[in-house]
């Protein structure tokens, strides 16, 4: 019963995390397309670095 459970939630956080991941990804290809020479400095905003 219980593993079950767990299972149910671990894909549930599985899709979250590719939906916003992907989402990332979406913003981050616009930008890079409005500005090309700043790949760079776009990746490592989001990075947080």
């Amino acid at each position: 019963m219980g593993k079950r459970k767990i299972i149910r939630l671990g894909l549930v956080i599985l899709v979250a995390g590719i939906m916003i991941i992907g989402r990332e990804f979406r913003e981050l290809r616009v930008r890079i397309q409005h500005k090309p020479t700043s790949r760079f400095t776009d990746f490592n905003n989001l990075i947080g670095v």
